[in-house]
């Protein structure tokens, strides 16, 4: 697994991969060397944008963060990935960083709103970026301009689709580990992955 430290999706690509046809031995071995300790940075919100414009956003950019620019998965893939492999990749449902996996912050995608809800902005496609929890975190309630960042241009003609593709296959092998993947969580991202496609 030669990855950069800024972009993990083609590994989070292999292992999906490499799990749904059945090799979990070797999925789960290259989930644990994905590397990243618990972190204590609190979880970020996404201030109630729809499941379904979300999607809308990370497609529009490419499923890269438009601050930093690295490749981030959909949300719940992640998840999934902890279901059937929570020994090397914990996640905390309520969102504890120190319990779960740096990835959850690190290469997870959000919706960033350009102008923060508490400073007037609105929960439109218009006003949302698609921000690794990172940088979304760290922006906060401030504008891009006041610190000093600028905002990437959406890629034109990427392939890289967050691991949408795969996501149905995922769920079911979860379902297969856990009845933790039946909950409304993952049923709210089925249908507007659905939708969307």
């Amino acid at each position: 697994m030669q990855e950069t430290l800024h972009d993990y999706g083609k590994a989070y690509s292999e292992i999906v991969k490499l799990a749904l046809s059945g090799n979990c031995d070797e999925a789960k071995a290259m989930l644990a060397k994905i590397p990243g300790q618990p972190n204590p940075i609190v979880r970020v919100s996404s201030h109630g944008v729809p499941k379904l414009s979300q999607v809308i956003v990370f497609e529009r950019d490419g499923f890269r963060c438009r601050y930093c620019g690295r490749c981030v998965v959909m949300p719940p893939v992640l998840r999934l990935l902890s279901i059937c492999f929570v020994e090397v990749f914990p996640y905390h449902l309520h969102g504890k960083m120190d319990v779960s996996h740096l990835a959850f912050w690190r290469d997870i995608a959000s919706c960033d709103h350009l102008i923060p809800v508490a400073r007037g902005g609105i929960s439109e496609v218009e006003n949302l970026v698609t921000a690794c929890y990172m940088c979304n975190s760290i922006k906060q309630n401030w504008l891009v301009d006041e610190l000093r960042w600028a905002v990437r241009p959406a890629p034109v003609g990427s392939s890289w689709d967050g691991l949408c593709s795969q996501y149905a296959g995922l769920l079911e092998m979860a379902k297969e580990c856990s009845d933790g993947a039946d909950l409304p969580y993952f049923r709210d991202w089925s249908s507007a992955v659905r939708r969307l496609q």
